[in-house]
């Protein structure tokens, strides 16, 4: 039996008042503890534990080996959990001792006996419920009540931190600007020349060694502080930003809830509270590589060798940012790993799939402009017996829908029609902020066929900086990259013909940073 389900059972077990398994010491004794979930139930366990050591003296030594006895120590342990549970409205992970060796990190080690015989992590804070039971051993052991208030407060502590930490906090703190909650070495992050460059993760690297030779951290005293963990997240994020900007992908920052979903073996630590998923398919987990530098002793990899390892990987999917007048030289540099190639052509067929992109683009932002938003809407390239055709979806009740039936039209192509273009609202996850954007899909069918995704971030006319278009950026595209020049060009000419109200052929450079 896992010791998710024993936990389960042994509390099913106590509120039923029926004996679990193997039976449980002083049966009698517990149900008149009532284990009810209220402050007073805390207190009667103490009473309960002192009367144990005082009447019968126990032992610590051998308790658990008898297995009523470790009924009784898990069922209380267990309760301790659930309640802090409820308190904190989370849920509990729970590791026998041997499974916690698996999964912690291996330094500090993690001593064997009754106090880590049962341990949880609730909402990133690792708890050790067994140790609230040590007075029937010792008097002079904190009570239970201590115990727990002192957790509590630990939980509700980290679980505002994990909430509360945000990706734009690391702009505000690379701009001097003050962010919720201390930050652990503050002025010395401050001297370090954090800029985003691959060499500024070697200092990164070098940082984390200084502080773990002289400091030797320890784990669970770093998860019981808040201005410590904010480090931990501030120097995760960092790298996450660093190596999305250096692969030339985007990044979309993701809760443990939403990695598991995407991958249920994912375990539940600090280090995989805040994920980051680079160009929409390579998970990592950057606040653990951080945890790794600092607690684990054997790394194979550190901070540079992370981000080198997921340029590589997106070498094949990289972002490609898209500006007028663009020319080969503008054009994004090869990456870590670029290899040289004969030379590609742009095949002409394409240039009007690109510049629909762009006359849709103008369009949408002409509403945008003056904060009326834009609907999903889908344009089909003319045939000979058909003249060009755009399908509204405002009609659909919610985007998934709209985008669901667009979906439909492009991948079957039941009209056969040499291109399809699909715009519709979203956001953009940058490297080093999340935005509104526009995305718009674009499918040549007709030989040579061709695909891509253009991602144009928006900053909303509600704003107190107005109304502003950034560069697009070419994702997922079949196009070489050297040819980028080309669909930036074709993009650009179809996003300046557009013309409609209070938006005349200037405004699209008027609402432009190519940023």
């Amino acid at each position: 039996m896992d010791i998710q389900t024993k936990v389960q059972k042994l509390l099913e077990a106590n509120l039923s008042n029926t004996p679990p398994d193997g039976g449980i010491f002083l049966e009698k004794a517990l149900q008149q503890a009532q284990l009810d979930y209220t402050s007073d139930s805390l207190k009667r366990i103490d009473a309960l534990l002192n009367q144990i050591r005082e009447k019968l003296k126990p032992a610590e030594e051998g308790f658990l080996a008898d297995v009523a006895k470790e009924n009784f120590a898990l069922t209380l342990a267990s309760y301790i959990g659930n309640y802090l549970c409820k308190e904190t409205n989370s849920n509990a992970l729970w590791f026998t001792y041997q499974d916690a060796v698996k999964q912690f990190p291996p330094e500090p080690k993690l001593p064997q006996g009754l106090t880590t015989h049962l341990i949880a992590i609730i909402e990133n804070t690792v708890v050790m419920p067994m140790a609230a039971l040590l007075r029937i051993f010792d008097d002079k052991s904190h009570t239970v009540d201590y115990f727990f208030n002192g957790v509590l407060k630990l939980i509700k502590n980290n679980q505002a931190i994990s909430e509360g930490w945000k990706q734009e906090y690391l702009n505000d703190f690379l701009a001097g600007k003050a962010i919720p909650g201390e930050i652990a070495f503050e002025q010395a992050l401050k001297e370090l020349k954090l800029d985003f460059s691959l060499e500024s993760l070697d200092v990164i690297d070098g940082f984390l060694i200084a502080i773990k030779q002289q400091t030797h951290p320890d784990y669970a005293r770093w998860m019981g502080a808040s201005s410590l963990c904010n480090f931990l997240y501030l120097l995760g994020t960092y790298l996450g930003a660093t190596t999305a900007l250096n692969a030339n992908c985007f990044v979309k920052w993701l809760s443990y809830e939403q990695t598991k979903a995407m991958h249920p073996a994912t375990p539940h630590t600090f280090g995989t509270s805040i994920n980051a998923l680079f160009g929409g398919d390579t998970l990592m987990h950057p606040v653990g590589k951080v945890c790794d530098l600092l607690f684990a002793d054997d790394n194979q990899i550190n901070c540079r060798g992370f981000a080198e390892r997921v340029a590589m990987d997106k070498e094949t999917s990289r972002m490609i940012h898209l500006y007028p007048n663009m020319n080969s030289s503008q054009q994004n540099s090869g990456g870590f790993f670029s290899k040289l190639k004969s030379k590609p052509t742009f095949d002409p067929k394409w240039v009007e799939p690109f510049r629909e992109a762009g006359f849709l683009a103008a369009f949408a932002a002409s509403g945008l402009a003056s904060n009326s938003p834009f609907s999903p809407q889908l344009l089909q390239g003319a045939k000979p017996d058909r003249k060009k055709v755009i399908i509204d979806f405002a009609f659909y009740e919610n985007w998934e829908e709209a985008n669901k039936a667009a979906s439909g039209y492009m991948e079957g192509n039941a009209e056969k029609v040499p291109f399809q273009v699909y715009i519709f609202d979203g956001y953009a996850n940058l490297p080093l902020e999340r935005l509104d954007a526009m995305y718009i899909d674009i499918r040549h069918y007709d030989s040579p066929s061709m695909s891509c995704l253009l991602i144009i971030p928006y900053r909303q006319a509600s704003s107190t900086q107005g109304f502003k278009i950034y560069s697009p950026k070419l994702c997922n595209s079949t196009i070489p990259e050297e040819l980028a020049a080309n669909a930036a060009n074709a993009f650009f000419v179809g996003a300046k013909d557009f013309v409609g109200l209070n938006w005349d052929k200037t405004s699209w450079n008027k609402y432009f940073d190519e940023r």
